[in-house]
């Protein structure tokens, strides 16, 4: 699997959970609450910078969205006294200066670090890595992803994983809610190379199966995992049901 320091693609970031959006709406009193968008968003609503602040904070549990990270730091006032902070910041996708808009879509947590590298985009987008590790070819990542996809060679050279995967996210753009609250569904997912899955989603593209991918949190027993899963062009799942 890649690492989370290997993101290379925003796409690879796994969505927060259908329950969090819930408890995220019912905090702060809101009646749409959604995750962001790798490419931002300029749409409305603009909400009020202190209430949407605090509440993509709280959706994305005060934790960089990217490398992980939630740390805090010692802070010395100017009256003689140390404050602690906490070092992560919302992050508009596309800036104000743009026309980004104060909406949950645009809006996603960052540790310092990460915000400081969207500095040579003027402080858009979101930060990935530009490169895999040499080593990535050797490791797996988990696709629901449908047989056809896999080229002409044996699929079956991909462990094959019955796993409960949530399934409760559609749409390239909107990642807005399109099942019932807590379901899920029972996906094959196969254990890809990196390169595996990249070929396969070239081969779902050209078919015109399927129009990009998204990545939600699965589980595997009682280990969670980040499961690629691909949508056509209304943002339904393509996935290889078992």
């Amino acid at each position: 699997m890649v690492s989370s320091n290997e993101i290379t693609d925003p796409r690879d970031i796994p969505l927060v959970s259908l329950r969090r959006l819930r408890e995220t709406e019912e905090k702060f009193l809101l009646t749409r609450v959604e995750d962001f968008n790798p490419g931002g968003s300029s749409e409305p609503p603009d909400y009020r910078w202190n209430l949407i602040s605090e509440a993509v904070l709280f959706r994305d549990n005060y934790t960089c969205r990217v490398c992980h990270r939630s740390s805090f730091s010692s802070v010395r006032s100017q009256k003689a006294y140390s404050r602690i902070h906490l070092n992560i910041q919302v992050h508009h996708i596309i800036p104000r200066s743009s026309g980004g808009s104060n909406n949950f879509k645009n809006l996603i947590t960052l540790c310092e670090d990460c915000h400081k590298k969207t500095f040579k985009g003027g402080y858009s987008g979101v930060p990935v890595t530009n490169e895999l590790s040499v080593y990535s070819d050797k490791e797996v990542i988990h696709a629901a992803i449908s047989e056809e996809y896999l080229g002409t060679s044996n699929p079956t050279k991909a462990e094959v994983l019955l796993e409960e995967v949530s399934a409760t996210y559609g749409g390239d753009l909107t990642f807005s809610p399109s099942r019932k609250e807590g379901s899920n569904l029972r996906t094959t997912v196969f254990l890809l190379t990196y390169e595996d899955f990249t070929e396969a989603l070239k081969r779902a593209l050209s078919a015109k199966k399927a129009k990009s991918y998204i990545t939600i949190m699965g589980k595997r027993g009682r280990v969670n995992v980040p499961v690629k899963i691909l949508i056509d062009i209304d943002g339904n799942l393509v996935p290889w049901f078992s």
